[in-house]
């Protein structure tokens, strides 16, 4: 059973992920320890320590929760699952590899509290301030961007990095698309925006 209600809900997919469990709580608590807010972990049956790992969070504080999935693996399937059990106002979808900006998650929040018309907050490599070289060899960045422009003209979506793993949403603007968007996929932001069919108020932010 997910924890109390929160202002925002971290939702963090792991399969077999133990040895950055420690530094994604330390950093996440960081940032965020101004607002009430949860880290949800979604995990697909980790064999490698990760659940005892985050259990041992969860029995300490109530900011971290866990769902273990038995028999279902998958992504998107576990970022839909999680934002279907938060409880908040937001909720964000970020990798527990320590790839994205997680200091992004308060500009997010900022963002978001300055325009309540805003539905969806993307963390973008492909805009002002984002980067994706650093964390791709020469090769990996260009499929990336012949990915994101395939993606782009074939689903006619209006966004710089649609296949990003990192962003934030209001858990009310996305609710009604959950049981439309595909379980087994690995691209939950791409399904969120073909589905929605440009319905979404979206801003993109650089990391």
């Amino acid at each position: 059973m997910v924890k109390s209600n929160s202002l925002i809900t971290v939702i963090v997919p792991t399969f077999n992920e133990v040895e950055n469990i420690d530094n994604f709580i330390i950093s996440v608590r960081k940032v965020l320890r101004p607002y009430k807010f949860l880290i949800l972990f979604v995990d697909d049956n980790s064999t490698d320590g990760t659940i005892e790992k985050i259990n041992k969070f969860k029995t300490a504080s109530d900011d971290v929760d866990l769902i273990v999935r038995i028999g279902r693996r998958g992504l998107s399937g576990a970022c839909i699952e999680g934002i279907y059990k938060a409880k908040s106002t937001y909720i964000a979808v970020i990798d527990c590899d320590l790839q994205h900006d997680e200091q992004l998650l308060v500009k997010m929040l900022d963002d978001f509290k300055e325009n309540n018309a805003l539905d969806l907050i993307i963390g973008s490599r492909h805009v002002e301030k984002g980067e994706s070289k650093n964390g791709f060899s020469l090769i990996r960045n260009f499929a990336s961007k012949l990915a994101i422009k395939i993606t782009q003209k074939i689903l006619t979506i209006n966004v710089n990095d649609p296949m990003s793993g990192f962003f934030m949403a209001k858990k009310s603007s996305i609710h009604s698309l959950l049981h439309k968007l595909q379980p087994h996929g690995f691209k939950i932001l791409v399904d969120i925006l073909a589905t929605c069919k440009g319905k979404l108020v979206i801003k993109e932010l650089g990391y």
